[in-house]
C-alpha cells in the first residue's frame, strides 16, 4: 500500500513538473528527460535514511549522478534548478 501512495505521489509530482516546462515552452524530449531524472530521484530519496535533510539527499544524488552516470556538473546544475522549481 505504501508503495502505491508512493507511486501515486510521485506521479503527481511529475505531472506538476510537466506543466511547469509546459509554460516555459520546453521541447517534449526535454521535458520527459528532465521528468526521468526527478522521478528518479525521488525514488533514490526513498532509499535514504529518514533522517537526513532534503539537501544531504540531493548532494548524496547528485553524488551517484556523477559516479555512477559521468553526469557533467551542468547537466547537475540544470537538474536542481529545474527540481526546485517543481517541488518548491
Amino acid at each position: 500500500m505504501k508503495s502505491n501512495l508512493r507511486q501515486k505521489n510521485i506521479e503527481d509530482l511529475i505531472l506538476k513538473c510537466r506543466g511547469v516546462m509546459a509554460r516555459q515552452d520546453k521541447a517534449w524530449s526535454t521535458e520527459d528527460q528532465y521528468c526521468g531524472y526527478i522521478r528518479q530521484f525521488l525514488w533514490f530519496t526513498f532509499t535514504q535514511p529518514k533522517d537526513l535533510t532534503s539537501e544531504k539527499k540531493l548532494e548524496n544524488w547528485l553524488t551517484k549522478m556523477a559516479v555512477e552516470k559521468d553526469c557533467s556538473v551542468s547537466t547537475q546544475i540544470l537538474f536542481t534548478s529545474h527540481l526546485r522549481e517543481c517541488v518548491v
